[in-house]
């Protein structure tokens, strides 16, 4: 009698990964450790959206103004009908399972690669793509991003895989879905793109008609980017685009950003790599970034050069912003490296003709993903909320703050008709009513209740009646 081999395939991976993302994420949004911004932002358009109407941006803002100008984000549109599904949860749950289908995309591609070159395979399962994808699920840009909240440029990242895999394998109209799915997440992701097709010129430069297809997708984007940042986005908030003031610095418009780099050559090359705002609180991040970023693969991805290009308006969306949350290591701005770091380095390998080589990548890769991860989760300069990202750490399943179990019974009382204004943490879980606004902007907007921690009372809560508190959470309301 024979014993069962047991062999490890990607779903057993996918598993693992989708139990470790669901106490990441989800019990983030149990312990309230989601926020107005973004989740519940994003949650309450998508309430709106569901009901057939679009809203405005009075839930953290005095003057709304269409939710299409602060962000071009087509998803929430699609993603509106799962809200009966998953309720206040429902944006983590989908960004779980896209970085999953994401995963699988990369071991597609890995394996497309022909990277088993026949030792590789083990019944069916290439050992380097596995390798690929566990890397992939270990990338601190991943993990960071699942751990803060929800958005869309992680779910558009997660198609550029299969974007790989289907234009290698001819499959040209599933390639054009991805194009289009990637472009409509959000009015920067046209740009990262059109740097990712033209780098794979380089890898089709003798097929002529992957090279008209990738020419398509590049014409798309081009379009797509102008009708959205020059046409739609201004005509929604009197001519402005709020994405550009995060460069005003540089200019008012993309096309005057892009005369300020290429006249300021010099200059613009030294504010990729150095503070240049006044605040100490950005110094060493970058530096931090950038080694984060090479440990986790970067280095190896060298062995690709022209798919260094894919990675230059990322660096330079996130170095040369002067918002200093950019430049760092955490939340949601290094995910899009991900799929370009690690389908680019175990591609690069997998034309390796040596067997050892291609095993040492395949462990090494995973093992310096989670290394750096880990260092993000604990000792990064950058500013990372622990207790949302340490998953093996007991503060990452409390609430200290507040006893969440009052606080769920507070939020129970407040009438699901009723406009409430109330704290960054509190907001995703009423997120789905027609009104609710963030304290104290929303208090504007006379809202009927005030649902706030401690740390958010203010003089401004004067006015309203205290209904019930327990000294760390308070709720207003009508007497």
């Amino acid at each position: 009698m024979t014993t069962p081999h047991f062999k490890l395939t990607p779903w057993h991976i996918l598993g693992v990964a989708a139990v470790a993302y669901a106490l990441l994420s989800l019990v983030n949004h149990a312990m309230f450790r989601t926020y107005g911004l973004d989740l519940g932002l994003y949650t309450h358009y998508m309430y709106a959206y569901s009901h057939l109407r679009f809203d405005d941006c009075s839930f953290f803002m005095e003057a709304p103004r269409n939710i299409l100008s602060d962000h071009f984000d087509l998803y929430l549109i699609l993603f509106s009908p799962l809200l009966w599904m998953f309720g206040s949860g429902t944006l983590l749950v989908v960004q779980i399972a896209a970085v999953l289908f994401g995963a699988l995309g990369v071991y597609r591609f890995v394996d497309a690669c022909g990277s088993e070159r026949k030792a590789g395979h083990a019944g069916g399962t290439n050992a380097f793509a596995l390798a690929a994808m566990i890397a992939f699920l270990l990338f601190f840009g991943v993990w960071d991003a699942l751990g803060f909240d929800y958005h869309s440029n992680v779910v558009a990242a997660m198609w550029v895989p299969w974007l790989f895999y289907w234009l290698r394998r001819g499959h040209y109209g599933l390639y054009a879905l991805a194009v289009v799915m990637v472009c409509i997440a959000k009015e920067n992701m046209p740009l990262w793109l059109l740097f990712v097709l033209a780098a794979l010129m380089w890898d089709y430069r003798r097929d002529r008609k992957a090279r008209l297809w990738l020419a398509g997708g590049m014409a798309f984007c081009v379009a797509y980017l102008l009708l959205v940042t020059m046409v739609a986005m201004p005509s929604l908030n009197s001519g402005k685009n709020l994405f550009i003031s995060r460069y005003n610095h540089m200019g008012d418009s993309f096309g005057a950003v892009a005369q300020w780099i290429f006249t300021h050559p010099v200059e613009t090359l030294r504010n990729l790599f150095i503070n240049f705002r006044t605040s100490s609180r950005g110094d060493g991040l970058k530096g931090e970034f950038y080694l984060c970023l090479l440990l986790s693969g970067g280095l190896f991805l060298c062995l690709k050069p022209n798919w260094l290009l894919m990675v230059v308006p990322l660096v330079a969306q996130k170095m040369l912003s002067s918002d200093i949350a950019l430049w760092g290591v955490g939340s949601q701005y290094s995910v899009e490296f991900a799929p370009v770091v690690v389908c680019g380095v175990f591609a690069a390998v997998s034309r390796i003709q040596w067997p050892r080589v291609r095993a040492a990548v395949a462990i090494a890769m995973p093992l310096l993903c989670l290394g750096v991860t880990i260092y993000t989760c604990t000792g990064a300069k950058a500013w990372v909320q622990h207790e949302n990202v340490r998953l093996f750490h007991g503060d990452h399943y409390r609430q200290r703050d507040f006893d969440r179990r009052y606080a769920r019974q507070l939020l129970n009382r407040i009438p699901a008709d009723a406009s409430v204004c109330t704290s960054q943490c509190f907001s995703p879980h009423l997120a789905l009513r027609d009104s609710i606004y963030l304290y104290p902007t929303g208090l504007c907007h006379n809202p009927r209740y005030l649902l706030l921690t401690q740390q958010d009372i203010t003089p401004d809560t004067a006015g309203y009646h205290l209904v019930e508190t327990d000294g760390k959470v308070f709720l207003f309301g009508p007497e």
